[in-house]
């Protein structure tokens, strides 16, 4: 009975330890920054240039802008995912290019040479600093195209519920982040750890745009059942492109991009 008694402790000692680890390093967990900056002449579009923003907090951020080529075409804004930056987004705006679009392809704070960490509400005001500048450079509110993919989803849906836009794109999105640490670590007691917990959920309904959802079926980082969840939750317009047998990260091999495009077209 003692030792039964001591190695119940032990385990117990043990899991606690797990808890703690998890709870103080659960952002590297969630985050995974380049720090090194791309080369804005490596994407091989012409025009496109640097520009800067400050955030509500003082931070100066970088990002990428090229402006449409008519003052009728809206401006695609690509909030990219946890272990993307500029230069990987900067791949996915070539049909958003051929099609007209001009292209804002924000960097976050701790990402690929810019100042700070990463965090849920420093990401809100990131994305609030791109938009508002894209405000001030002279386009409307409804004329701005705002992308999410993945992580980027919970950005994506918080500024759509403070900004009137164009559209708002979710790529991959999930209905919160708890219920993707749920999936992943089931053993762990998510809902109380999570600092950043990006709801999205509890917010699609005050989204204040039309709405695109874009999920592929072969998911298994962020499954096909919480894009669906959060797309039935939104309310219209709105429209669900499902890609059969795509997962989270090889998207563009189904021709994402083009159906979203086709989508936006219509």
């Amino acid at each position: 009975m003692k030792r039964a008694m001591t190695i119940l402790s032990y385990v117990a000692f043990m899991f606690l330890g797990l808890i703690v680890l998890a709870y103080v390093g659960q952002r590297s967990m969630m985050y995974f920054p380049t720090k090194v900056k791309p080369s804005i002449t490596d994407t091989g579009i012409i025009g496109l240039e640097e520009i800067q923003v400050k955030t509500e907090d003082g931070l100066a951020l970088y990002g990428w802008y090229l402006k449409p080529i008519t003052k009728q075409k809206p401006t695609v804004v690509w909030f990219h995912g946890n272990a993307s930056n500029v230069g990987m987004s900067a791949l996915e705006m070539v049909l958003y290019l051929k099609a007209g679009y001009g292209i804002l392809l924000p960097e976050f704070r701790g990402y690929a040479g810019n100042p700070g960490s990463p965090s849920e509400q420093g990401f809100y005001k990131d994305g609030r600093a791109f938009l508002d500048w894209l405000k001030e450079s002279g386009t409307d509110e409804n004329a701005i195209i705002v992308i999410g993919e993945s992580i980027g989803s919970g950005t994506a849906v918080q500024l759509a519920t403070e900004y009137s836009l164009h559209t708002l794109v979710l790529k991959s999105p999930f209905t919160s982040m708890t219920d993707v640490g749920v999936i992943h670590y089931p053993y762990l007691p998510v809902s109380l750890l999570l600092k950043d917990r990006y709801d999205n959920l509890s917010k699609i309904k005050k989204i204040k745009s039309p709405l695109i959802v874009v999920h592929g079926t072969a998911d298994n980082i962020v499954p096909y059942r919480l894009g669906e969840t959060l797309f039935n939750a939104a309310p219209e317009p709105k429209s669900m492109i499902t890609i059969e047998g795509a997962g989270h990260n090889n998207m563009h091999e189904f021709n994402a991009s083009d159906k979203i495009v086709g989508v936006l077209a219509e």
